[in-house]
């Protein structure tokens, strides 16, 4: 929204301008504004292809400067199945990267000769069957603040720890699970605390295990968009799954 009345400034303005005094010069520089913080119709904005809240918090980063369109649209990580291409969104791009590189930090891959990670080749063998749409629950709380999760990310930080759960090959099927991060040391992640419960039964798990659940957990939430949440205050992460 332009705007040229002070009058009519609102959450949605990112110009204001005089129309009778504005320079061929200032004609450029506002179009210069509308391509960085134009966005689409705020409610599908992005809604399903990343992990902001809703369409309206998306655009309000936009709109801000904090985020930019084609950012969205960035991806780092690439996957194919049976030799068919997925293609995967921002969100989903950096969920997976944030989340394998985790585990990564947990492996002794020095004792291997290798000094710098610059790429992931991963290749998994599954002969599982997989339900491709799951009725899954996810209640996610940082600092004991309950963080609002869309359709997409819920599906995602349920299923991912329902999966990880499912690599512990524990006696039960879960239905229920509760992952608790506490004493978050953002320097040294080893250092924080880590319990796990699977229908609503202690999990008891060695310290290898939990460095993995430690790591996927905050990658996880790295790879979500916090809004005025900055990473490194989070202290506490509090992750509830249910089928």
């Amino acid at each position: 929204k332009i705007v040229t009345y002070l009058d009519v400034v609102d959450e949605y303005t990112i110009a204001e301008v005089d129309s009778f005094s504005i320079t061929p010069e200032g004609v450029s520089n506002l179009v210069d504004t509308v391509e960085e913080k134009g966005h689409d119709i705020v409610d599908t904005l992005f809604l399903d292809e990343c992990g902001f809240n809703d369409g309206d918090a998306i655009a309000k980063e936009i709109r801000k400067g904090t985020v930019k369109t084609e950012d969205l649209d960035k991806v780092n990580t690439f996957m194919s199945i049976d030799n068919t291409v997925i293609g995967l969104n921002e969100f989903v791009s950096d969920f997976i990267k944030k989340t394998v590189l985790g585990i990564i930090k947990t492996l002794h891959i020095e004792e291997y000769g290798v000094k710098d990670i610059n790429k992931v080749e991963l290749i998994i063998n599954n002969e599982d069957n997989i339900d491709l749409n799951p009725k899954v629950e996810a209640n996610v709380l940082i600092n004991n603040k309950e963080i609002s999760l869309n359709h997409h990310t819920n599906n995602f930080v349920a299923n991912s720890v329902f999966g990880m759960i499912k690599s512990l090959n524990t006696d039960e099927d879960a239905r229920i699970a509760q992952v608790d991060i506490s004493k978050i040391n953002q320097e040294n992640l080893k250092e924080s605390e880590a319990r796990l419960t699977v229908n609503n039964k202690d999990v008891e798990i060695n310290a290898f295990v939990k460095g993995i659940l430690k790591e996927t957990i905050y990658g996880m939430i790295k790879s979500l968009k916090l809004g005025e949440l900055d990473i490194n205050e989070i202290e506490t992460i509090n992750i509830t799954v249910k089928k």
